[in-house]
């Protein structure tokens, strides 16, 4: 088809690829099968525009984030659970990696929004001041980071939600990550570096540019399977 795609994800058994697109008219997603190369389904979503795609951890779920909220489909028949609204446009959402549990962040009311998609209720509200905009949880999901227009805050969600906070980046920071084996943060701001911290603790470890000019923007971070490779995309230079 002719449609950008915005966003891809992979579940994580590896079987099904879904890509976001927008148009003018709906956004959606096309679901592949992996093993045929075949596209299973396209879902319209809505008529907002869709900003990210997220898998629960056991792949029961898909989390479609778009600037009216975030739209919640069982992958068994692809059908809406739930829609979880926050009127804002955000970066990314992150599913717990044990628990039906998705992390969306709402910059406009200053918090991190834990809905339980099976309940259909809110658990938890973290408050993020600045304006939070992207989230990731910790492999073992006993942490949840959240990045805002000023600062990073490590959230210890099995230690009643005390917090750490990260000085990131001279501007927005686009992107959170920690790396598979859960001991390192990383981090993609609009100042082109990449920031790399010590999960435990929040110390930091290490920076560095991508970009030799202001433009190059650091949109996305990735680690490699076995931690020890991570990956930067942004305008201007991977």
């Amino acid at each position: 088809n002719d449609e950008p795609f915005v966003r891809a994800a992979i579940s994580g058994d590896g079987t099904t690829l879904v890509g976001a697109y927008r148009t003018a008219e709906m956004d959606g997603v096309v679901i592949w099968d992996v093993a045929s190369r075949q596209v299973v389904k396209t879902l319209p979503v809505g008529p907002q525009g869709i900003v990210d795609v997220s898998f629960s951890g056991d792949g029961a779920f898909l989390a479609c984030a778009c600037t009216d909220g975030t739209y919640v489909f069982e992958t068994a028949d692809w059908s809406r659970r739930t829609m979880v609204r926050s009127d804002d446009q955000f970066f990314t959402v992150a599913f717990h990696p044990d628990r039906p549990i998705v992390a969306v962040p709402t910059s406009r009311t200053q918090t991190v929004r834990l809905w339980d998609v099976i309940g259909n209720r809110e658990v938890a509200l973290l408050n993020h001041p600045g304006g939070p905009h992207s989230v990731a949880f910790s492999p073992d999901g006993s942490m949840l980071v959240s990045a805002s227009n000023d600062t990073d805050r490590l959230w210890n969600l099995r230690g009643g939600g005390e917090k750490l906070e990260l000085a990131a980046h001279q501007g927005i920071a686009n992107h959170v990550k920690f790396c598979p084996d859960g001991k390192l943060l990383a981090s993609g701001g609009g100042d082109t570096m990449v920031r790399l911290w010590d999960a435990a603790t929040a110390r930091p470890l290490s920076r560095f540019s991508i970009s030799p000019t202001a433009l190059g923007k650091v949109n996305r971070v990735a680690f490699s399977p076995d931690s020890k490779l991570l990956a930067s995309a942004g305008a201007g230079k991977d």
